[in-house]
């Protein structure tokens, strides 16, 4: 996946499975939430993913470890004045996200996420897999 196919489907992804499942209730979680920046935003790793999206309400995505804010919640974060620390807003773990959710919502999508998910990964960590996800297939299931 080249990074014009890239920013098109996370575009896509974003605005029509992630902010309706938020809505339905199909993911996301209510946490406290800083308004600062983390570590991961002066990466190269955050100029590809972006540190915004375009969401009306508050929410943040948390895409292994680099917390992307909605317009919503920076807006929030401006009305509520600067020496605020953070507030609670729904965080929706991009891990998280599976095919049954996306193929309810946005069908056409559900073909190329693998793919998507398996470029945001290399784009972290530098492999084709997540270090938790190494370790959960390394242990045998114990019945």
């Amino acid at each position: 996946m080249d990074k014009n196919d890239f920013i098109l489907y996370m575009n896509k992804l974003e605005q029509k499975v992630i902010g309706p499942g938020l809505e339905e209730g199909l993911w996301g979680t209510e946490v406290w939430l800083p308004i600062r920046n983390g570590k991961l935003h002066s990466l190269p790793f955050s100029q590809l993913l972006g540190t915004r999206w375009h969401y009306a309400q508050p929410a943040v995505i948390d895409y292994y470890g680099l917390h992307k804010r909605s317009t919503g919640f920076m807006a929030k974060a401006v009305r509520l004045g600067c020496f605020l620390k953070g507030f609670e807003a729904p965080l929706v773990a991009f891990s998280s996200i599976r095919d049954y959710g996306i193929k309810e919502l946005a069908p056409e999508l559900l073909h190329d996420f693998p793919d998507f998910k398996r470029a945001v990964v290399r784009a972290r960590f530098g492999t084709d897999t997540a270090p938790n996800q190494e370790q959960r297939e390394s242990v045998p299931d114990q019945q």
